[in-house]
C-alpha cells in the first residue's frame, strides 16, 4: 500500500487538487453560494448561554473526566445551533425561491425530519405550489445500502425530485445529478462542509431529461447568526473561535463564486454586531 501511494522511489503518485483547480480543470462546476442567516429563539439563547456558562467550568481541566463533561456540553450545545427553529422559516424561504425544485439535496438532522415532512406534504398551503416527490436516506432508514443505492438511481432518474439527508451522503456517495443542495444542519466541522459540497459541485456530462445540462450549481447555506450579548470575556473566546471558523468558511467559498459580490455582502453581514478587535490577533492573547 506504501508502494502504491508513495511510489517505489518514494516519489507521491497522489495528486491534490484545490477547489479553484478543481473547477478551471473541469472535475467541478463553478457554483452560486447563497448564505441565509437566522437567529436563536429567545429561549434558545437563554440554554446556549447556559450551557456555554457550565462548559467554561470544565473544557480547559487537566483532568480527562471533567473536560469530557465540558466536551459533552460543547456538543450539546452545537446541537442548539444545528437545530435552531427559524431554520425551517427559511428553508421556505428558499424553496419559494427555487423556480424548479429538483434535483436537490437537502442536508438536514435527524430532529429537523419531522418538520420537513410536515412542510412538503403540505407545501401547496407551505410552499404554494404541488408536494415534490422525496425520500430520505439516514443511518436507519433504509438500512440496507442497496436500497440506498436504488434511491439515488431513482433520484438520478428524476423519480424522486429531492432527497433528505443526515449524514450519510457525507459518506462518499456519489451523486452528480444533483444541482443544488440546502445546508440545515451542519456540524461546524470544515471536512463536512467540503465533502457536502462536493456531493453537489461533481461534473455531471450528460443531460437532463429536460435537455439542460448542468453548467454550475447552487449551494444554499443556514447558519445562526453570532451573538455575544450577555457573555463573559472567556466565554467570548470561546465563541470567538466558532465565529472564526465560520468565517473561514464563508470567506473561501465566496473567492470563486460565480456571485462573489453578494457573498461579500453577507460577509459583513455576518461581521456587523462583532467588534474588528476581537479577529485580531492581540484578542487571543
Amino acid at each position: 500500500l506504501l508502494d502504491c501511494f508513495k511510489g517505489t522511489k518514494g516519489i507521491s503518485k497522489v495528486k491534490t487538487l484545490d477547489l479553484e483547480e478543481a473547477i478551471r480543470k473541469k472535475f467541478l462546476v463553478p457554483y452560486d453560494y447563497y448564505v441565509d442567516f437566522v437567529n436563536l429563539t429567545a429561549d434558545e439563547y437563554e440554554e446556549y448561554k447556559i450551557l456555554t456558562h457550565q462548559a467554561m467550568k470544565y473544557i480547559h481541566s487537566k483532568d480527562p473526566k471533567l473536560k469530557s463533561i465540558g466536551d459533552a456540553i460543547i456538543i450539546k450545545r452545537s446541537k442548539i445551533i444545528r437545530d435552531a427553529k427559524q431554520k425551517m422559516d427559511k428553508f421556505i424561504d428558499i424553496m419559494k425561491r427555487i423556480s424548479d425544485v429538483k434535483h436537490l439535496l437537502v442536508f438536514c438532522s435527524e430532529k429537523q425530519m419531522p418538520k420537513l415532512h410536515e412542510i412538503l406534504d403540505n407545501s401547496s398551503e407551505k410552499l404554494g405550489y404541488e408536494s415534490p416527490s422525496y425520500r430520505e436516506i439516514t443511518y436507519n432508514n433504509p438500512k440496507d445500502k442497496r436500497e440506498r443505492i436504488k434511491i439515488l438511481r431513482d433520484f438520478a432518474d428524476e423519480d424522486y425530485k429531492l432527497i433528505l439527508s443526515n449524514k450519510v451522503l457525507d459518506e462518499g456517495m456519489d451523486v452528480p445529478e444533483a444541482r443544488r443542495c440546502i445546508v440545515l444542519a451542519s456540524t461546524g466541522n470544515p471536512t463536512q462542509f467540503i465533502q457536502r459540497r462536493g456531493r453537489v459541485l461533481r461534473q455531471f456530462r450528460d443531460k437532463y431529461k429536460d435537455g439542460t445540462t448542468k453548467d454550475f450549481a447552487e449551494i444554499y447555506d443556514i447558519l445562526v447568526k453570532p451573538n455575544i450579548e450577555g457573555m463573559s470575556p472567556d466565554e467570548v473566546k470561546l465563541e470567538i473561535g466558532i465565529i472564526r471558523r465560520q468565517l473561514k468558511k464563508l470567506t473561501e467559498m465566496s473567492k470563486l463564486a460565480r456571485n462573489k459580490q453578494y457573498c461579500l455582502k453577507k460577509i459583513e453581514e455576518f461581521k456587523s454586531n462583532i467588534p474588528d478587535s476581537y479577529f485580531e490577533s492581540d484578542f487571543d492573547k
